[in-house]
């Protein structure tokens, strides 16, 4: 009994599948059409700290990963990022910004802007 309750744990433990998550610096670039200033964004765990380039504002925000999507929203802001999961992996993340207080459309819907973040190190 006790033999197959300790191979079952091991078993588990080897054919857990682990989801792909964000670490390290990335440097956001967005569109030119949009003007908007580049940051670096610094992520740990499921938060986050984007400093822009011009001014040196440091901003804070929280990372959810969902089944298809991941989202990085800031903390005082009406706006999160959003793009694939299956883009984890790449050097460089094709991105849209959503705004969260959309004008009765769902916010899904409402894409605001786009860039892409491209990892530093």
């Amino acid at each position: 009994m006790k033999f197959s309750f300790f191979t079952t744990i091991i078993l588990i433990f080897f054919f857990e599948e682990s989801s792909p998550v964000l670490k390290g610096r990335y440097k956001i670039e967005y569109d030119k059409r949009f003007y908007l200033t580049s940051s670096i964004i610094t992520i740990e765990d499921s938060s986050y700290v984007k400093r822009t380039l011009d001014n040196y504002y440091l901003n804070k925000g929280h990372i959810k990963y969902y089944n298809r999507i991941v989202t990085l929203k800031d903390e005082n802001s009406n706006f999160q990022i959003e793009f694939g999961k299956d883009e984890i992996e790449n050097d460089t993340i094709y991105f849209g910004t959503k705004n969260l207080k959309g004008t009765g459309v769902s916010y899904m819907e409402i894409s605001v802007n786009s860039g892409k973040l491209i990892k530093i190190e």
